[in-house]
């Protein structure tokens, strides 16, 4: 049947459809050009190829890692699917994607919404990323290499400097000796470990200098001298002493590493670095000779005494237990 059109029907629809298609033209490029006049366009193509290629990168480390990646500068949710990184913008603007390497192992299906940090991880040769938005995290810890501590016992803790040494340091209206400090942790220490020697009287003043306390270690067979820093008020060390020429090194760096992470793990927002630092005997400076012996020994330097926050010293007794509750896990009993 031959249909009839009332006349003027077909170019009034036209006339709509063109429209609507010119109105979405236009708020397209409207959108197109936002992004690129206010940076979320260039931010997201740099973004995914970033990431991209940081987990490319990754997959390929020939050890475990874990590596934090901020997104504070980058609002955008992400979405992490097979070996692909998408990067959504706004309503109306099209994902950035890239591709990256992986393996079977990994499968990758997950999205996150404007995450201020994600971790991407390699372990065992498996890649995975997460969400660390609001976690707090140092990622000063070490790798800790295994070992036998059964062989260093006895054990005997030095709270370090006193007698002609007592590094006196003023913190404010305070007067702070390091003697005190230390003293104050190896208290703690000693009401879970009573069967530990000490190079001190811990219920005293200490009046020992350094040459006493080295006697007093040889008889044992592993030690542990507290210290304090003293350094720039803005950063925070933890930092671990050994001698590296001696038959004990590797034990000694093992405990020494344990119990510099079971601290940054109590007080991850107070410590804002660490370092494990072998020394050679024959270039010791005096204050470590403690350590030029063939004894599984650290000195260990907890923080600095003008960091305002330094927890070592304004929480002595968690302190002490952290680093107690470390040394029986080691053996050391």
């Amino acid at each position: 049947m031959k249909r009839f059109h009332k006349k003027g029907q077909i170019p009034a629809l036209y006339a709509i459809a063109e429209l609507i298609v010119s109105f979405l033209v236009v708020f397209i490029m409207m959108r197109a050009s936002y992004g690129y006049a206010t940076g979320t366009f260039h931010h997201r193509v740099y973004l995914a190829n970033d990431v991209a290629l940081t987990t490319t990168s990754l997959g390929s480390f020939p050890t475990n890692i874990d590596y934090y990646y901020p997104l504070f500068d980058f609002p955008y949710d992400l979405r992490f699917q097979n070996s692909e990184v998408q990067v959504l913008g706004a309503k109306g603007e099209r994902e950035i994607k890239h591709a990256f390497v992986t393996n079977a192992d990994s499968q990758f299906d997950v999205q996150f919404k404007s995450p201020k940090a994600i971790v991407i991880s390699q372990q065992g040769g498996t890649l995975s990323v997460k969400d660390v938005t609001g976690i707090t995290l140092n990622w000063n810890k070490e790798y800790c290499e295994n070992a036998d501590f059964t062989n260093i016992i006895p054990f005997i803790l030095d709270p370090g400097h006193g007698g002609s040494d007592d590094s006196g340091v003023v913190d404010g209206k305070n007067i702070l000796k390091e003697s005190d400090i230390v003293r104050a942790i190896a208290l703690v220490v000693s009401s879970h470990h009573r069967d530990f020697g000490y190079t001190r009287d811990l219920e005293a003043d200490q009046s020992k200098d350094l040459d006493s306390r080295q006697t007093s270690i040889i008889p044992n067979n592993g030690f542990l001298s507290l210290h304090v820093g003293k350094y720039d008020g803005k950063e925070n060390y933890i930092k671990v002493y050994y001698n590296a020429k001696n038959t004990q090194s590797k034990i000694s760096r093992a405990l020494g590493c344990k119990i510099l992470n079971a601290l940054i793990e109590a007080y991850p927002r107070q410590i804002t670095g660490t370092a494990i630092i072998p020394l050679d005997p024959q270039y010791l400076d005096a204050h470590f000779n403690i350590l030029d012996n063939e004894k599984a020994g650290i000195v260990l330097e907890l923080g600095n005494v003008e960091y305002e926050n330094n927890p070592f010293i304004k929480d002595a007794k968690n302190t002490g237990k952290v680093i107690a509750t470390v040394l029986p896990s080691q053996g050391v009993k």
